[in-house]
């Protein structure tokens, strides 16, 4: 990944710093305790807010549940699993099909988290991307961009061999069982009936609604709190601006049908320890999200701080470098949120070579801060 470009050399510094760290020998590593591995493990994935973690640190449940699956894989000598459910394509309109340098930091952040814990235990963690390819299109009705997004993750993965990852397509259990669609939409039934209910009353009698019992007989869990609801309209309001209220309900009504069935059917595997060590989520939990959900789950950055300050997964935002007001140039992102300040120019952009061999490479823009 070397090339003789100025700017990416930049992008090469961050990447032999990952790269080259080293994997004590076995004799090392052998004398912990079972009991002082799972402490070192849980230490490096809770990590702190400024360099693992997004947000408070675990509940104690949490870490109780994590490190007891943690504890069965190394009386067998299995490698961890981590579960995460990834985007399936760029979000943001101004982004190019695909992926840039935001998806390599991400791989990048695993391929560090790995080899920390191999300093630990060699088997290491083994993780499952679930990309959200079908959620997306039941939302949203459309595709674009989706199967780029997907080549050019598994382009990434190829060039790191040390990084155990593998790539599970959403779309692929609709193909195995037609009446998972269906299933989304007699759940979204409950919740329309649940939301339109409660929408009509104090908050604090929605536990006791006869619709959001139903809501609960089918495996729901929360009241959906207001702060949650404006948290996921908000979301809708970026993703669909041009859609009425009704229309953006209705989408945050589909966004939690899918991931009801999903839960449902675990087709992502969260609820046995022997498939799901740990779930990773790389987004914040929403507000008012329940404990009772949260199990094995851990928030943690998808993009490591020195690239992404806010913490924001990869596939909403751009991978660039960035340019401040000393002169000081290093890979960052831009947002949205970054876009609306009106505080950068763009002054420049580079072809990265990914991969000499299959002549892979990523356009990087070139951004400016200004006063």
């Amino acid at each position: 990944m070397i090339s003789n470009n100025n700017f990416s050399r930049i992008i090469d510094e961050h990447i032999l710093e990952i790269q080259s760290i080293n994997l004590p020998s076995r004799e090392k590593t052998i004398k912990y305790s079972i009991d002082t591995k799972i402490s070192k493990i849980l230490e490096i994935l809770v990590g702190t807010c400024r360099s693992t973690r997004l947000g408070p640190k675990p509940l104690n449940e949490t870490l109780e549940i994590i490190g007891a699956n943690i504890r069965l894989k190394i009386q067998n000598g299995l490698p961890l699993n981590a579960t995460i459910c990834f985007g399936c394509k760029k979000t943001w309109k101004l982004c190019q099909p695909g992926v840039d340098i935001a998806e390599l930091f991400t791989f990048l952040q695993l391929l560090k988290l790995n080899k920390k814990i191999q300093n630990i235990y060699p088997p290491g963690i083994n993780f499952s991307l679930y990309l959200g390819d079908a959620w997306y299109e039941y939302i949203y009705h459309e595709n674009f961009g989706i199967r780029e997004y997907y080549e050019g993750l598994q382009k990434l993965l190829n060039l790191n061999s040390d990084l155990k990852v593998t790539l599970i397509s959403m779309n692929s259990f609709h193909k195995n069982n037609s009446n998972l669609y269906k299933k989304c939409d007699e759940n979204l039934e409950f919740l329309r009936e649940y939301w339109i209910d409660s929408s009509k009353t104090a908050d604090k009698n929605w536990q006791y609604l006869k619709s959001y019992q139903k809501l609960k007989s089918i495996g729901w869990v929360g009241i959906i709190p207001n702060i949650m609801r404006i948290h996921y309209l908000k979301k809708m309001d970026r993703y669909l601006p041009k859609i009425s209220r009704i229309k953006r309900v209705e989408a945050v009504l589909k966004y939690f049908s899918y991931g009801l069935m999903l839960n449902q059917y675990d087709l992502i595997k969260r609820l046995n320890p022997t498939d799901c060590t740990l779930e990773i989520s790389p987004m914040s939990p929403p507000p008012g999200m329940p404990k009772r959900l949260r199990g094995n789950r851990l928030y943690l950055r998808s993009l490591p701080p020195e690239i992404s300050s806010r913490g924001a997964p990869c596939w909403p935002v751009m991978g660039i470098l960035r340019v401040d007001r000393h002169g000081s140039i290093y890979p960052s992102t831009l947002s949205p949120r970054d876009w609306k300040q009106n505080n950068i120019r763009l002054i420049d952009k580079f072809d990265y070579v990914i991969d000499q061999k299959s002549n892979f490479n990523i356009t990087i823009p070139v951004y400016k801060t200004i006063n």
